[in-house]
């Protein structure tokens, strides 16, 4: 950065000058204002193109000197040199109902010599000096349109982006850059365009060696801060971390991959420890992981127990699939429950599945008892997962005994079955036809399968056209029986001679001592 105003004014007082058409463009933004009345016409200016075409009624009172919107306008220059951004904050005002413009360099950086120099006008300064002065770094957007505007909250580009990145892609400093789907997707002036000018050197390399997921972290992506705010943020790797010789140092690991920054590091780490990798160790690892700002070599050396050295440790932990947070957990309970962390039949069990389930379920008993006794324990990940499945087998079970039982009375139904003068009623004989009767007819009935099948509190009957009994035409649905709802495609009500078959069939059950 330039360290005096004095430097600063230099920079800006000697910018590339703007293209001739672009303030001629920067008004056609604006609309033009026409007063009218039977005897006069007042309109604010000539020009051919405008925004749109204000008309008021001339009167005594029209007002006809005022301020308008200010807009703000960015003309990109791209030499071989350098790259500036000239921002200015255009102002439409009238007197006597005659537009007039005014026009300042509102904000401005420029890309060059390796550093990037911010300035803006700074209005207290020039008042003072009689001269146009720039301080160091960005205002924000003067816009009241906007709860938290920033210094590129809103603004025009001249030229659009797709002719800024062919500009920088010819002939800029980033020209070797590949401006490929990664960059374009992310890519904006005020954070991410000095981003790669400043970083360039580590994503070309990467580029070059096609290491495309390192790649997307060192471009990094955008967003809004806030709901409420025009103020854009840009994610990216730590750069102060991904350095130059961290790159080259890994480059026969990072070429032709998708890997990302963190893994590049735990992978390095674990080479410098243990002088190899673990395929598949990193995925396994971060299964499931609450984040940490502690790096992942770390997090999981303070998981190896003193007793074990590290490669059979993770060897084991690969073999038996463990993630890092069930380890964890895994520990913290063994401690609660007062057993020692010692020996390979607690710190490495050979049937990891069954002693975790042990101390799992020695640890939940644990927990229902704690309050009585005074304790506070968390309830780990691992007691909501067998808390979970206990309920799921549970719920299995007692579906599956209502099931047989259902299964009774449904068989004493289908005897039932019958047909009258123009409709037959048939029992759907499994659930994926009860599923397939609400996909034909668009309506709701699939959800009723478990009602029908398992818990038998809605008996399901498919009324069907006698002489074409496989197409769906009603659904019947009985329940304490009483006919609940007759229904056909997308939920249209029966014609009336269903619905007084339906009654028919409901009498016909009842003679057959048949219950709903």
């Amino acid at each position: 950065m330039a360290k005096s105003n004095k430097s600063i004014q230099d920079i800006v007082d000697n910018r590339l000058k703007v293209p001739n058409g672009f303030f001629k463009w920067a008004k056609n933004d604006f609309p033009i204002y026409e007063w009218t009345n039977k005897s006069r016409t007042i309109i604010s200016s000539d020009r051919k193109k405008f925004s749109e075409k204000v008309t008021k009624r001339l009167s005594l009172n029209s007002r006809l000197t005022f301020v308008g919107d200010t807009f703000y306008f960015v003309w990109m220059g791209v030499t071989k040199k350098r790259i500036e951004m000239q921002m200015y904050a255009v102002t439409q005002s009238f007197e006597e109902g005659k537009e007039k413009f005014d026009v300042s360099l509102y904000n401005f950086y420029q890309l060059a010599n390796n550093k990037m120099v911010k300035a803006h006008s700074d209005p207290y300064l020039s008042v003072q000096k009689g001269k146009e002065i720039y301080s160091t770094g960005f205002q924000n957007q003067r816009n009241a349109l906007f709860f938290g505007s920033g210094a590129f909250s809103v603004y025009t580009l001249y030229g659009g982006m797709e002719n800024l990145i062919e500009k920088l892609q010819s002939k800029s400093e980033l020209r070797y850059l590949d401006f490929d789907e990664v960059i374009k997707e992310n890519f904006e002036i005020s954070s991410v365009l000095p981003h790669l000018y400043k970083y360039r050197e580590r994503i070309e390399f990467t580029q070059k060696i096609k290491a495309r997921g390192v790649v997307k972290e060192l471009v990094g992506t955008t967003f809004y801060r806030s709901y409420y705010s025009y103020s854009l943020g840009h994610k990216h790797a730590n750069m102060g971390k991904v350095t130059m010789n961290f790159l080259k140092r890994n480059k026969p690991y990072l070429k032709n991959t998708d890997i990302n920054v963190e893994k590049a590091f735990f992978e390095e780490d674990l080479r410098r420890r243990y002088g190899r990798n673990f395929e598949g160790l990193y995925e396994l690892i971060i299964n499931a992981m609450i984040s940490d700002k502690k790096p992942l070599i770390k997090r999981l050396e303070s998981i190896i127990p003193s007793t074990v050295k590290p490669i059979r440790f993770i060897n084991w932990m690969m073999k038996n699939n463990i993630s890092l947070r069930d380890y964890e957990d895994y520990q913290e309970m063994v401690e609660a429950l007062g057993i020692p962390f010692d020996g390979d039949y607690v710190v490495i069990p050979k049937n990891w599945e069954n002693k975790h389930t042990e101390i799992v379920e020695n640890y939940s008993a644990l927990l229902e008892n704690q309050q009585a006794r005074g304790t506070y324990l968390r309830v780990t990940n691992a007691v909501r997962d067998l808390r979970a499945e206990k309920q799921r087998i549970e719920d299995e079970k007692k579906e599956a005994k209502l099931r047989v039982e259902t299964a009774k009375r449904l068989t004493n139904m289908m005897k039932a079955q019958t047909a009258f003068d123009k409709y037959a009623f048939i029992f759907p004989k499994d659930e994926s036809e009860i599923v397939k009767e609400g996909k034909t007819l668009h309506h709701c009935v699939g959800s009723y399968a478990k009602k029908h099948f398992v818990y038998g509190t809605s008996i399901i009957v498919f009324v069907r056209d006698k002489a074409h009994r496989e197409t769906p035409l009603y659904t019947l649905e009985l329940k304490n029986n009483r006919i609940i709802q007759l229904r056909g495609e997308r939920n249209k009500a029966a014609d009336e001679e269903a619905k007084k078959e339906a009654e028919q069939f409901l009498a016909h059950c009842g003679k057959l001592k048949i219950e709903f």
